[in-house]
Formats: C-alpha cells, sequence, structure tokens
C-alpha cells in the first residue's frame, strides 16, 4: 500500500504543478469573471480542485507512514442514484 499511495502523491503532486504552469499563459482578469451571480469563475473552480487535491497529501503521508486509521464513515457504504447524486437531503 506504501507503494500505492506514494505514487498518487506523487502523481497529484505533478498534476497540481502542471496545472499551475499551465494557468500562467492565461489571463487572470478572463479567468476571475463568472459566468453569472452565484456561479464560480474557472479561477474559483481551479482554486478549489486544487485545494481539495492538497487536502489528500496529510491522508498519504499516513498511508506512507502506517499511521492510517480509517475513519467511521469510510466504514459505511456508498449509495449512490442511477443519475449521479448522492445526497438523499437534496432539493434537486
Amino acid at each position: 500500500m506504501k507503494e500505492k499511495a506514494d505514487a498518487w502523491q506523487m502523481e497529484l503532486t505533478k498534476i497540481t504543478w502542471d496545472f499551475e504552469k499551465l494557468l500562467e499563459e492565461y489571463d487572470l482578469t478572463t479567468l476571475n469573471l463568472k459566468p453569472s451571480p452565484g456561479k464560480w469563475s474557472p479561477m474559483e473552480i481551479i482554486d478549489h480542485l486544487i485545494k481539495v487535491n492538497v487536502s489528500y497529501f496529510s491522508i498519504f503521508d499516513r498511508i506512507i507512514d502506517q499511521n492510517f486509521k480509517e475513519p467511521l464513515l469510510g466504514k459505511l457504504p456508498f449509495y449512490g442514484k442511477k443519475d449521479g447524486r448522492t445526497n438523499p437531503f437534496s432539493l434537486e
């Protein structure tokens, strides 16, 4: 498992660096424009994806160090709907 965690962490790091480098080619004003009120701009989406990506690093470190303990929610089965929605409380 340690080797897999190392590989995942390296891959996520490379994707993050490649993505940040790619963003340097775009005009920040354009990337920060929201398509409409209440919607995220491309830059807000990108920022969110990078933050979520980086949030996994501490988990990978614990797996590598063999100190990872599965959280209680990780023991529950995953149930999704055929249309991809998973939130049973969704109003949509």
